[in-house]
């Protein structure tokens, strides 16, 4: 149903008149801009705080709008989407125009072909690969020269993730190919790290050490992106890969195919997003269950249970339900993905604010996560917050971690089975424990939400 307080239309002809729209009033000229710089995410959350359920920002000279009420994120990602565009071109130097970064007919299009390459069951057909992947990354923790030294855990998921995706995507087999496409890669992330912090399209083309690096990184990604099509075009290293499902999706498609560019920008896209958000949510998930180690507990148990001592299987990963809600609950509270952007096409209304075509609309699921109307407690971990019964009474967007709409992230399964076999794999080999237990670790919201400091954990063997 409907909500009526929303406007279901484009437009209407009445005056645009924001006025009334609560909000921070900031310094004359640049509004909030050195509040929004020094700690964004505190700062939103004290105007949503104050404020309610749209607020104003002004920044610099242009008007945006955060926006935290689930029927509002609703009408905005699913019912009225297609009066909105995501803007983010500032992206398109790394992952040109793939899905993140692409609109109208041009998204649609590749979305249809690329959405089945995504779908469960082919995700199910790379399990095996990436369990394997994985297992070999852990024999390095294993044959440490001082195990009891502790580690630094998002440096490790992050070189976890970028290698299993590698090998995941291209089945490359050589440890010094893998290093070297995962720092080109890491080159790639660095630059929009930047981009994001200088939103200029000036600022791209100034010869900075991190954008040199970029330049030089991006030939080698785009020369090893393009031998590696060209060899599965000729039929020559078939490896029921990642890289083969995409070509599959697009041979199939009945008018459309992709062309080499177009499936270049995939796959970068795949890497630029899938590796960073993966990563960043693992590491949130060691620093959790470490400090909650009865959590930690129930989650060993489930996976003797349902695993055992053997490698896991893709049948495995749907019985381990208890794994699926501490995933859950962890991108509830640290959503890799902590902010959306949309711009509008035509003005549109929220309840009894009119909000102008000329805006930008933010929907951070870090805030409407952490919403008390919607999330009793919302700062503790509890993972029973998603058993079917809970879910059912709330709001489905008041959770929403991979956006919703028809721009829902098209990787959600992959993300999610690699946590899982990372924390089953991982868990079935060592105890976990965290050198400095009471100690907070704040998030740092970058490209993706960080860990503000070093989640340092020692490891012992089972």
């Amino acid at each position: 149903m409907k909500n009526p307080n929303v406007d279901q239309g484009q437009s209407s002809p009445r005056t645009v008149n924001d006025q009334k729209v609560p909000g921070p009033k900031g310094r004359p000229f640049i509004g909030v801009i050195p509040a929004m710089a020094r700690d964004p995410l505190s700062f939103m959350c004290k105007c949503a705080k104050r404020y309610g359920e749209v607020v104003k920002l002004p920044i610099g000279p242009k008007r945006f709008y955060l926006v935290n009420n689930p029927e509002y994120i609703k009408h905005i990602l699913q019912e009225n989407d297609r009066n909105f565009r995501k803007g983010y071109e500032l992206t398109r130097p790394v992952v040109g125009n793939g899905l993140i970064s692409s609109e109208g007919e041009l998204w649609r299009k590749q979305r249809r072909l690329i959405q089945p390459a995504f779908h469960r069951e082919k995700i199910a057909s790379l399990v095996a690969a990436m369990a394997t992947n994985i297992g070999e990354m852990l024999q390095r923790w294993q044959s440490r020269a001082n195990p009891s030294a502790p580690v630094d855990m998002e440096a490790e998921m992050f070189r976890l993730t970028r290698h299993n995706l590698i090998k995941t995507i291209f089945s490359l087999e050589l440890p010094e190919e893998i290093d070297r496409a995962g720092e080109a890669f890491e080159a790639g992330l660095e630059y929009l790290q930047q981009l994001m912090k200088a939103p200029f399209k000036l600022h791209a083309l100034i010869p900075t050490p991190t954008n040199v690096r970029f330049w030089r990184s991006r030939k080698k990604i785009d020369h090893l992106i393009y031998a590696m099509l060209a060899a599965r075009k000729d039929g020559n290293g078939k490896n029921g890969d990642l890289l083969d499902l995409l070509l599959n999706a697009s041979a199939d498609a009945a008018h459309d195919t992709m062309s080499d560019q177009q499936l270049r920008d995939e796959i970068m896209t795949l890497l630029m997003t899938g590796h960073e958000t993966t990563a960043s949510a693992l590491a949130w998930t060691w620093y959790l269950l470490t400090r909650h180690p009865e959590e930690e507990t129930r989650v060993v148990e489930e996976i003797k249970s349902v695993v055992g001592r053997r490698t896991p299987t893709a049948e495995d990963l749907p019985k381990l339900e208890y794994t699926g809600m501490v995933i859950d609950e962890v991108l509830r509270l640290y959503p890799s993905t902590w902010i959306f952007a949309r711009q509008p096409l035509a003005d549109f209304e929220l309840g009894p604010y009119r909000i102008p075509r000329s805006a930008m609309v933010f929907l951070t699921p870090f805030i409407m996560h952490r919403h008390p109307d919607h999330w009793p407690a919302p700062e503790t971990f509890q993972p029973q917050r998603f058993l079917p019964e809970a879910r059912a009474e709330r709001h489905p967007f008041a959770y929403f971690p991979f956006g919703g709409g028809p721009r829902y992230c098209i990787g959600d399964v992959l993300a999610k089975t690699i946590m899982k076999l990372v924390i089953v794999i991982v868990l079935q080999e060592f105890r976990l424990q965290q050198v400095a237990p009471d100690k907070e670790i704040l998030p740092k919201p970058k490209a993706t939400l960080r860990p503000g400091g070093p989640i340092e954990i020692r490891l012992e063997p089972r």
